[in-house]
């Protein structure tokens, strides 16, 4: 019951913040323009944004080391051998951002979903879920790794005909299909794997057939 009486006091924030946040163009063009219209630094060079607090009201600069490029490489070795398998490779990379990211922005006790977070420290809604994983992405297409793919604006869903409140998700395009494919790390805690689909399933509000784990609807 306290669980029940928390949410319900929090409703008309996030309501609120569906208005304010939520309620924008169906998709960004471009990452560039998403972070113009979010007011956060674009990555550029070895400096980076790690945005919290909903919305993308706060955000960290960080520095990508030689240590992270490593890493991240080690993800994509041997080379993907097929666009399948780069998506794959994207979403440990991605889940491995967000702990060593998130340790040094101290958003790595970001939990899943909107609700349960809304009066906890440094935490992410889903547009900060998708602009950080549109950064995390244009890391590893900047340092050579996606060689299948290319990374899109934001992309975002709603109907409120079916009490569906707008969301956002990374997208990657397959570059020789030119399908869309949704990255949405916002089902799961941080550091856990996003859910990886074609874009027309997600904006179906349907869920991937299979994840290492059970998600927040």
């Amino acid at each position: 019951m306290p669980e029940l009486r928390r949410i319900v006091a929090v409703l008309p924030v996030l309501l609120i913040l569906v208005v304010a946040v939520g309620c924008q163009a169906g998709r960004f063009s471009t990452p560039a323009s998403a972070y113009t219209f979010r007011e956060v630094p674009a990555p550029s060079g070895q400096q980076f944004p790690v945005t919290y607090n909903y919305g993308c009201r706060s955000y960290k600069m960080l520095t990508l080391t030689s240590a992270d490029e490593t890493a991240l490489a080690a993800f994509f070795a041997p080379a993907p051998v097929s666009a399948a398998d780069e998506r794959v490779r994207v979403s440990r990379a991605v889940a491995w951002c967000e702990t060593t990211m998130g340790a040094r922005a101290g958003t790595d006790g970001d939990i899943a979903g909107t609700v349960t977070g809304t009066f906890m420290k440094n935490q992410q809604d889903c547009v900060d879920e998708s602009m950080n994983t549109t950064t995390y992405m244009l890391l590893m297409e900047r340092l050579g790794h996606l060689t299948h793919h290319t990374v899109k604006g934001p992309s975002q869903r709603a109907n409120f005909a079916i009490i569906k409140f707008p969301h956002w998700t990374a997208v990657l395009t397959e570059t020789q299909t030119g399908i869309d494919w949704s990255v949405d790390s916002w089902f799961y805690d941080n550091g856990i794997e996003p859910e990886v689909q074609p874009l027309s399933r997600w904006r179906s509000f349907k869920r991937p057939p299979a994840h290492p784990l059970p998600a927040i609807e």
